[in-house]
C-alpha cells in the first residue's frame, strides 16, 4: 500500500471519521501458532497447549468444563483417560490455540480492542489489558422473580403493549431462547387501574394498593396474584430488567437480591486479577454460575493495551476499497419479503400513513412479511443498472484469471469504465481490514463492512469512554446525513430491545448515542431525549418504497449501532431496520452466479488493496475421507495455509499438518467447502509486544462515503388512517357482503370467473374479483354482495369444484376493505359497484393476455401478446371519466411515474418492445365504455373520491382484473399516453378524443 497524496486532505472531506482508527489484535502471540506433530490425545501435546495462562483463562472462560478436563489430563497423566476423550479435549483445546495465535475478532480474552490515531508511529501492545466483565442476561433472568416480588420494586407498562379489543397484548415479548412470541391479558378493571398507575414508574405495593382500595373485595393477596400474572406475561416490566443501553445487566439489581452482592464481588476480584487461574478468582466467579459446556453467565470484552498509531497507508486502502466497491459492487438489495409486503401494504392502504402496530396486525391488517419464517436472503434486483455491466467486469476477471494469473487478478480504473454512477450509497461504512506482511510491506485485505460507520465498535461502546466518544461522532455525522437525506425534518433513533437469546443481547448492547430512542420491550435506564414507542410509528409509502414515519409525517431512521444479524431479531425489529435499510446500496465484493458455478475463484486486488481472497471449494460429490482432502489440494493447487469455517469462528490451517487437516476435515463434513488462502503465521504478525513477540491484527477504518445528497419524497400531509373506521373497514363473514379467498394456480384464474358467472347469472353486477398472491401460493378473492346464508349454491359450486380439483382450498376470511386508498368509506362503496360493473364486462373478454410469444434468438420477450388490447379497455376505461372533475392526463402520469421508479432499467426494455404497437379498441370494449359512462353520470356515485392517486389505485385493479402483471401494466399505461400524446400533437384535438373513436376493432392509427 502507498500513502496517496491526497489522503492530506481527507479527515476534512470524512468529517474526521477516520482519524482513529479501531484495531484488533490476538493475544497470543503468531509465534504461538500450534503446529507441533502430534497424535491425537498425546499427552504432552496437551500439556504444550495447556501450558500458557492467558490461554488457560481464555479456554476457561469459554467452557469450564473442558478447561476442567484438560487440568485433569495434565495433572494426572498416570490416570489413564480413554483415548476419546483425550483426543476430544485435545481436539478443543487445538482449535482455540488457532484461534488464540490467529483471529483477531473479539471474544472474550482470547483478542480484544483498543483505538488509535493516525500517523507513523509503530502499534505496541503491552500487557496491561482491561477487563471488562458483566454478568449475561441469564444471571439476572434467575434473580428477577425475587426482584419482582419485592414490595418496593419499580414496575413501569411494557413500551410494547397495546390493548386490542378487551385485552392487553405485548407485541415483541423479551422471551427466553429465541421467542418472539406474543402474550395477551384480559383488559379488566383491575388490570387497567395495575397499568395505570404504573406509568412512568410505581412501587409495587403501591399499584397494589390502589388496585385494593378500588376493589376492596378482592383482597392483598388476588392483588398480588394479577400482578404476578401482568409480569409475568412481561405487561408490567420490572426496573430490575436490564435495556439495549446497559452496560452491565446486573447494575439494576438491588443488593438485597441473593446472590447479587456476592458475584459483584467476584465479578470485581476477577476483573482486576493479574493471574485469575492461579490466584482462583475467575473460578470462584464461575462457581456462581450455572453449569454447561459452554459458559454463558459471564461474559468479558477485552481493552488492548495497545500504543503507538495505524500508519496512513492502512485508512488509504480503507478509501481505495470503498471508492471502487462503490462504483462495482454497489448492491441494492431486494428482500423478497420485503417487496411482497411492500406490495401489500399499498394494495391495502394506498398512500395512507399507517399505525405501525395495526399493518402488522394480523387480524387488522396485513401481518408480518411471511418469507420472514423461511430462509430467504436478499437479491439484486433485476432492474439495477450496472447489473449488467457488473456481469460483464466479472466475465473478464475470470477470463483474465483463466488466461494468465490464476492466484490473483489486478483491478484497474480502466475496468470501472461504463458503470453509472452509484447512487444510494450510505452516509459511512465500517471498513474491516486483516493486515499481513508481504513482500512490498503492509498488506490489506477487506474482510467485512459495517453499516453504518461506527457499527464495528458496538459493545465497547458501553465499557470504553474512547469506544463511546468515536461513536458519538459517528452517530452525529449518520444523523447529518439523515437529515440531508429528508430536507432536515428527520429523526434518527436507537432501538432498545431484548432478544430472546442472550448471546444476540451481548453483541447488541451499547450506550446510549442517539438523540432519541424506539423502546420496543425496554426502557433506558436514565432517559433524557424523545422516546418514542411503536405505537408512535407509522408506515407509508412513496417514491416506490417503504417509509418509516411519525403521525406528522417525519421521517424516522432506527438504528442499532451493532453488527448482530436482524434474522435473529424479533420480527417487528427486523422489518424496521429492512425498511430502514431497503433504499441504501451495500458495497460488497459478490462474484454473483459464478459462486454458484465455478469452484476456483481468484483473489481480486487494487491498488494493493486485497477487496476478494482467493478461494475454492471442495467438490460435492467428492469423498469425506483425508485422502481424498489431501489428493484434492494437491491437485487443485491450494495454498498450503487456509481459512475455513464460519466468518466468526474460521479457522487458520497449515494443510501439511496432520491435525489441521482433520479439522480441515470436520469442517467440511459440516458443509463449510469454501477454502480460503490464507498468509502464513509469520506473515500474519504485525503487531509487536514487549517481548518482540508479533501478533495479528486487524483494523476497522470508518470512511465517510461521498455521494450527492438526494432528498426524499416528504409524507407531511398524507392521510392518517383512523381506526374509528374499522366498523367499515372489517366485514365479517354474515353482513352484506361476503368474501371468499380461493388458492388456485394464476393461470386458471380466468377459467374460473368464467365458469362462476356462466353458474350464476343472477348475481351479475353483485360481484367482483381481484387476483392475488398470498403466502407464495396464487389466490383468487371474489367478494360477492350478498350475505353467506343466502350463497347456499355458491357454496355447493365451490365444494363441487374443490372435490373435482378445478380450485385449491377455499374459505371465507373477513373483507378488508381497502377504506385508505379510495378515499374513505363514503367513497368505497362507490368503487365497490364500480367493480362489479367492470367485471361484468370484463369475465367475456378474458383470456385477454396470451403466452409470451416465441422469442427471437438473444432477444427474449418481456410481454405477452395481447397488451394493446389490454391497452385499449384501459383507455376506454379513462375516457368514461367526467372531464369536468378528472384530469386524465394526471391519473396516466401517476401510474407511469410510480412504474417508472420500481421497474427502473426495465422501462426502456418495455418502451423498445412496445414500438409500432398502439392501444386497440375492440368492440366489448364499447359496452363497457358506454355502462362506464352510464355509471359516472349516476347521483348515486356522487360521493366517490376522484382525485388521481385514487383513480390510479383503480384503474390498477382493472389491470388486475385483465390479467396484467405490473411491468405489463406499465406497458398498457404506456401504449394510452404515447397515442394520446400523438393524438393531441398530431390532430389538435381534445385529450378526450378517445371518446369520438369507432369501435370497429381497428388499431386507432388507421381510424
Amino acid at each position: 500500500m502507498t500513502t496517496d497524496p491526497a489522503a492530506q486532505n481527507r479527515q476534512s472531506d470524512s468529517g474526521m471519521l477516520d482519524d482513529t482508527v479501531t484495531m484488533r489484535c490476538s493475544v497470543g502471540a503468531v509465534g504461538d501458532y500450534p503446529d507441533h506433530a502430534a497424535e491425537w490425545g498425546d499427552l504432552e501435546a496437551v500439556a504444550r497447549l495447556w501450558a500458557g495462562p492467558a490461554f488457560r483463562e481464555a479456554v476457561l472462560l469459554a467452557s469450564p468444563v473442558l478447561a476442567a478436563q484438560a487440568d485433569k489430563l495434565v495433572s494426572s497423566p498416570g490416570d489413564e483417560a480413554p483415548l476419546k476423550t483425550r483426543k476430544r479435549v485435545h481436539k478443543a483445546l487445538l482449535k482455540y490455540a488457532l484461534r488464540m495465535s490467529s483471529r483477531c475478532t473479539p471474544f472474550g480474552t482470547f483478542a480484544g480492542l483498543a483505538l488509535l490515531p493516525v500517523g507513523d508511529g509503530e502499534p505496541v501492545l503491552g500487557t496491561s489489558h482491561t477487563r471488562h466483565v458483566r454478568a449475561s442476561g441469564a444471571v439476572t433472568r434467575r434473580m428477577l422473580h425475587e426482584a419482582r416480588a419485592m414490595p418496593n420494586a419499580r414496575l413501569y407498562p411494557n413500551p410494547a403493549v397495546i390493548e386490542r379489543a378487551d385485552r392487553f397484548v405485548v407485541t415483541v415479548m423479551r422471551g427466553v431462547d429465541d421467542t418472539h412470541t406474543r402474550a395477551a391479558v384480559r383488559a379488566t378493571g383491575p388490570a387497567r387501574l395495575a397499568l395505570d398507575t404504573a406509568v412512568g414508574t410505581a412501587a409495587r405495593h403501591m399499584i397494589e394498593q390502589r388496585i385494593v382500595d378500588a376493589y376492596p373485595a378482592a383482597g392483598l393477596a388476588t392483588v398480588g396474584k394479577l400482578v404476578d400474572e401482568l409480569l409475568a406475561a412481561e405487561v408490567l416490566l420490572c426496573e430490575a430488567e436490564h435495556s439495549a443501553f446497559d452496560a452491565d445487566p446486573l447494575a439494576r439489581m438491588p443488593d438485597s437480591i441473593e446472590g447479587v452482592a456476592q458475584l459483584r464481588a467476584a465479578i470485581a476480584r476477577y476483573a482486576g486479577a493479574a493471574d485469575p487461574v492461579a490466584d482462583g478468582s475467575l473460578a470462584a466467579l464461575l462457581r456462581l454460575c450455572a453449569a454447561g459446556d459452554l459458559q454463558r453467565d459471564i461474559h468479558v470484552d477485552l481493552e488492548l493495551d495497545l500504543s503507538g498509531q495505524v500508519p496512513a497507508s492502512v485508512v488509504t486502502a480503507a478509501h481505495d476499497a470503498i471508492a471502487v466497491l462503490g462504483i462495482a459492487m454497489a448492491h441494492t438489495p431486494g428482500p423478497p419479503a420485503l417487496d411482497q409486503f411492500s406490495a401489500e401494504f399499498v394494495e391495502r392502504y394506498g398512500n395512507t400513513l399507517v399505525p405501525f402496530l395495526t399493518v402488522v396486525d394480523e387480524e387488522l391488517g396485513i401481518g408480518y412479511p411471511v418469507a420472514y419464517d423461511a430462509a430467504v436472503y436478499p437479491t439484486d434486483p433485476a432492474d439495477d443498472p450496472a447489473a449488467d455491466r457488473r456481469r460483464d467486469l466479472i466475465a473478464e476477471l475470470l477470463q483474465r484469471a483463466a488466461s494468465h494469473s490464476p492466484d490473483t487478478v489486478e483491478l484497474t480504473d480502466a475496468d470501472l469504465a461504463g458503470f453509472p454512477e452509484p447512487d444510494g450509497m450510505p452516509g459511512s461504512v465500517d471498513v474491516m481490514l486483516r493486515l499481513h506482511r508481504g513482500s512490498a510491506g503492509l498488506r490489506a485485505t477487506v474482510t467485512g463492512l459495517g453499516l453504518p460507520g461506527g457499527s464495528a465498535i458496538g459493545r465497547f461502546t458501553s465499557v470504553m469512554p474512547e469506544a463511546r466518544d468515536f461513536a458519538q461522532r459517528c452517530v452525529q455525522f449518520d444523523s447529518s446525513w439523515w437529515a440531508g437525506r429528508t430536507g432536515g425534518q428527520g429523526i434518527v433513533c436507537g432501538i432498545d430491545y431484548i432478544a430472546g437469546t442472550d448471546s444476540v443481547n451481548e453483541i447488541a448492547a451499547t450506550a446510549p448515542l442517539y438523540p432519541a430512542v424506539l423502546a420496543v420491550n425496554a426502557r433506558p435506564h436514565h432517559r433524557a431525549g424523545l422516546v418514542l414507542t411503536l405505537a408512535d410509528v407509522y408506515l407509508g409509502y412513496a417514491d416506490g418504497q417503504m417509509r418509516i414515519v411519525l403521525a406528522d409525517g417525519t421521517p424516522l431512521c432506527v438504528r442499532q449501532l451493532n453488527m448482530a444479524t436482524t434474522r435473529a431479531s424479533a420480527k417487528a425489529v427486523r422489518l424496521l431496520r429492512d425498511i430502514c435499510d431497503s433504499g441504501t446500496r451495500v458495497p460488497y465484493w459478490s462474484w454473483g452466479q459464478a459462486e454458484a458455478v465455478v469452484n476456483r475463484l481468484p483473489a481480486v486486488r487494487y491498488r494493493g488493496v486485497i477487496l476478494a481472497e482467493q478461494r475454492w471449494r471442495y467438490p460435492g460429490a467428492a469423498d469425506h475421507t483425508r485422502i481424498a482432502v489431501q489428493d484434492w489440494l494437491a491437485a487443485t493447487g491450494v495454498s498450503r495455509y487456509v481459512r475455513v469455517g464460519p466468518y466468526d469462528n474460521q479457522l487458520h490451517l497449515d494443510t501439511l499438518h496432520p491435525g489441521h487437516l482433520d479439522l480441515l476435515l470436520d469442517e467440511i463434513v459440516a458443509g463449510n467447502r469454501w477454502v480460503v488462502r490464507a498468509p502464513t503465521p509469520e506473515q500474519m504478525g504485525v503487531v509487536a509486544d514487549g517481548r518482540a513477540a508479533l501478533h495479528s491484527a486487524e483494523v476497522v477504518v470508518t470512511v465517510a462515503v461521498p455521494t450527492a445528497s438526494r432528498v426524499g419524497p416528504a409524507l407531511i400531509g398524507q392521510p392518517l388512517h383512523d381506526p374509528r373506521q374499522d366498523q367499515h373497514r372489517l366485514l365479517m363473514p354474515g353482513g352484506e357482503w361476503t368474501a371468499f379467498a380461493i388458492t388456485a394456480a394464476r393461470h386458471t384464474h380466468d377459467r374460473i370467473v368464467q365458469a362462476f358467472a356462466a353458474a350464476f347469472p343472477g348475481l351479475l353486477g353483485r360481484w367482483y374479483f381481484v387476483r392475488y398472491r398470498d403466502n407464495d401460493r396464487d389466490q383468487l378473492r371474489v367478494r360477492v354482495r350478498r350475505p353467506v346464508g343466502e350463497l347456499a349454491d355458491v357454496l355447493g359450486w365451490l365444494a363441487d369444484a374443490r372435490m373435482a380439483g378445478r380450485i385449491g382450498d377455499y374459505a371465507i376470511p373477513v373483507y378488508h376493505r381497502e377504506l385508505e386508498r379510495y378515499g374513505g368509506p363514503g367513497s368505497f362503496p362507490c368503487y365497490e359497484r364500480l367493480f362489479c360493473l367492470e367485471t361484468a364486462h370484463i369475465v367475456a373478454v378474458l383470456p385477454l393476455v396470451g403466452a409470451v410469444p416465441p422469442a427471437a434468438a438473444g432477444s427474449p420477450q418481456l410481454l405477452r401478446s395481447g397488451i394493446d388490447a389490454a391497452a385499449g379497455i384501459v383507455s376506454q376505461w379513462l375516457n368514461s371519466l367526467d372531464p369536468s372533475r378528472v384530469n386524465t392526463d394526471e391519473v396516466i402520469d401517476i401510474a407511469v411515474e410510480n412504474y417508472s421508479r420500481e421497474l427502473g432499467a426495465v422501462v426502456h426494455k418495455i418502451k423498445t418492445a412496445l414500438r409500432q404497437q398502439h392501444p386497440r379498441i375492440g368492440a366489448a370494449s364499447g359496452a363497457l365504455a358506454a355502462g362506464l359512462r352510464e355509471f359516472w353520470a349516476d347521483p348515486a356515485q356522487a360521493d366517490a373520491v376522484l382525485t388521481p392517486g385514487v383513480l390510479q389505485s383503480a384503474s390498477h385493479l382493472l389491470c388486475n382484473r385483465l390479467g396484467l402483471q405490473r411491468h405489463e401494466e406499465y406497458a398498457a399505461m404506456w401504449l394510452v399516453k404515447t397515442e394520446r400524446n400523438r393524438l393531441q400533437w398530431h390532430e389538435g384535438k381534445s385529450p378526450f378524443v378517445f371518446d369520438r373513436v369507432g369501435l370497429g376493432g381497428a388499431p386507432l392509427r388507421d381510424r
